[in-house]
């Protein structure tokens, strides 16, 4: 699986985006045809708890994971999709890049395990959230209010409901209170 097509292989962006950092990295057609696989994501497929590989296709393993994979890539903004484990307490957030539109895709996989605040740099990456928004959700993880936040940040009240705002429509929930449940259930 870890081939990449010769078309592919021209392309020095492409090259750089799978060999950025030992993530699980794959890269995939419109029609989730795998075109290259890295050992790290080749070993979460093999797992077969969440994703597999049938006759050269990606797949999730079960119709809501597949749906959320479906969507995910080629769509314009490509949010992160989330797809459940059975076989372990762990999920898996998948990413998606456009690497060439309409051909192929990167995906990076990354298994949200034991997240914890030290975590949350990972959390920031998956929902590109900026240091401001990444602040503020490691402000709400410890409990605090927004005007503690505004204090300990030095912004005002108004600016820390605008990251928040931002925050929550970049993690897919629209309030502060899914927000920070969407934060411990990924961190559990």
């Amino acid at each position: 699986m870890s081939a990449v097509s010769a078309p592919a292989r021209d392309d020095s962006m492409i090259e750089l985006w799978f060999d950025a950092d030992a993530s699980a990295r794959l890269i995939v057609n419109a029609d989730l045809r795998v075109l290259a696989s890295n050992s790290a994501s080749e070993a979460v497929i093999a797992a077969g708890d969440v994703l597999t590989v049938r006759a050269g296709i990606l797949a999730a393993r079960d119709k809501v994971g597949q749906a959320g994979l479906v969507a995910l890539v080629g769509a314009d903004d490509m949010p992160p999709a989330l797809l459940a484990s059975d076989a372990h307490d762990a999920p898996v957030v998948l990413r998606a890049s456009t690497l060439r539109p309409g051909e192929c895709y990167g995906l990076v996989i990354i298994r949200v395990a034991s997240l914890s605040e030290g975590r949350l740099p990972d959390l920031s990456q998956i929902y590109r959230l900026t240091r401001a928004e990444k602040n503020l959700v490691a402000a709400m993880i410890r409990g605090e209010t927004n005007a503690s936040v505004a204090r300990g940040l030095g912004l005002s009240v108004e600016t820390v409901r605008t990251h928040l705002k931002n925050a929550c429509a970049k993690m897919g929930v629209n309030s502060r209170a899914a927000l920070t449940a969407k934060m411990f259930e990924l961190m559990a």
